[in-house]
């Protein structure tokens, strides 16, 4: 022990054992910096978690509900498809009778209308099944209603057309246009109140001036039903967009800027649809343009109305678990009965899809379509009554030019 206490002595006392966990390293000036926007980054993003809520997935949906309720949701699945499968019966008649007639532009557009209540009817069904994506679902549904309306409007120009040359087929017409022959066609029960009509001015009929219809007249009625299907194609990609691009803070007031710009635009192909149909009414008498004007609107106005009547109804009727149609990543009554209102409205609107094809059915039979007559393109139609309207302005302004001049000459007389 003497000998060991000398050598320490001697040598000096052992090092120090290294410490087990390594301290930290100083933090940097430019290591905070680069840190901030991180941490900004992230918050935002759980900000912006917790305000986005699409709904349950399907796998989550089906077994929650079916654990709460298994007769309520059994019973209700069942019903909609049987709804779907009948509106594809309805539906495949329809298109197949319509496909054994000659070919023609106005088949093709009877055609396209034939597919709006199975199409309505399928994504309908697909979001009963899966509350996630109902989103998407009433996107596709709306685009295939802008499509229908556009269609429609094809088909009165078209049967007016057709009708028009039938009216005045005779040799002192023979020299006429398509265009002044729709024009003579549609005045010739005199001077109407034509801008008079449902959803913006029906009470105003009686003060609104009676007048003729010019050619510039059915073109803005033919814009108001074509900026539907333009206005539902851009709101679609701006929200797209702007659930990419931006914050759920400033994602939910775009999407009410986009959804009232599309019911506005909406209520505009309505009032355009109208201008037509009160126009050609008389002239479209045996092809019923009334009962084609009821089976495209109707559904529509349906699913219109109930969407606002669902909502309180909601409020009153309990959920069958606090876990059904519950989105699981974000907690809260509001946003569940956010959801049970959408499944609701999903659900009418598969069974409203049957009296879709029905009504469609029944409206645009295979019958209306004959081969053999002369068919009038939709662009052709409008360039005829483009050229009208310009022949029809420059005579007015050599009206006007002329009198100004007899008016200058009783002057200097």
């Amino acid at each position: 022990s003497c000998s060991l206490k000398a050598r320490v002595e001697a040598f000096g006392s052992p090092p120090p054992h290294p410490p087990l966990v390594a301290a930290a390293p100083p933090r940097r000036p430019e290591m905070e910096g680069a840190r901030a926007p991180l941490e900004a980054n992230a918050s935002s993003a759980d900000e912006a978690q917790e305000g986005i809520s699409l709904g349950p997935r399907m796998v989550v949906f089906v077994r929650t509900c079916l654990e709460a309720s298994p007769r309520r949701f059994i019973f209700l699945w069942s019903t909609a498809c049987v709804a779907m499968l009948v509106t594809f019966f309805i539906a495949g008649r329809h298109y197949w009778e319509l496909q054994k007639r000659p070919a023609s532009i106005k088949r093709l557009y009877y055609s396209r209308i034939a597919l709006f209540a199975p199409i309505l009817g399928v994504t309908a069904t697909l979001a009963l099944f899966s509350p996630h994506a109902f989103y998407l679902m009433k996107m596709l549904q709306t685009q295939v209603e802008a499509v229908s309306l556009s269609a429609f409007g094809n088909i009165l120009f078209l049967l007016v057309a057709e009708e028009s040359h039938l009216l005045y087929d005779g040799p002192e017409h023979a020299h006429e246009s398509t265009g002044y022959k729709i024009l003579m066609a549609l005045n010739r029960e005199g001077p109407k109140p034509h801008f008079g009509v449902p959803p913006f001015a029906c009470c105003f009929r009686r003060c609104l001036p009676a007048h003729l219809l010019r050619p510039g007249h059915i073109l803005l009625a033919r814009n108001f039903v074509r900026q539907y299907a333009f206005m539902v194609i851009m709101s679609s990609m701006l929200e797209m967009w702007c659930a990419l691009a931006l914050s759920a803070a400033e994602m939910g007031p775009m999407f009410m800027i986009t959804m009232n710009l599309v019911k506005l635009s909406g209520f505009v192909c309505i009032y355009g649809l109208f201008i037509l149909y009160s126009a050609t009414h008389d002239v479209l008498e045996k092809f019923n343009p009334t009962s084609k004007f009821v089976a495209l609107k109707l559904v529509v106005l349906l699913m219109t109305y109930q969407e606002l009547l669902v909502g309180p109804i909601m409020h009153f009727i309990t959920p069958a678990s606090d876990l059904c149609l519950a989105d699981p990543e974000h907690s809260g009554e509001e946003i569940q009965t956010k959801h049970r209102e959408h499944w609701t409205d999903m659900y009418f609107t598969a069974l409203e899809s049957m009296l879709l094809a029905f009504l469609v059915r029944r409206a645009f039979p295979a019958d209306e379509l004959h081969g053999g007559r002369q068919e009038y393109h939709m662009m052709l139609v409008e360039v005829d009554l483009e050229r009208v309207s310009s022949a029809i302005s420059s005579e007015d302004m050599e009206k006007d030019s002329a009198s100004s001049s007899e008016g200058d000459d009783d002057d200097v007389h």
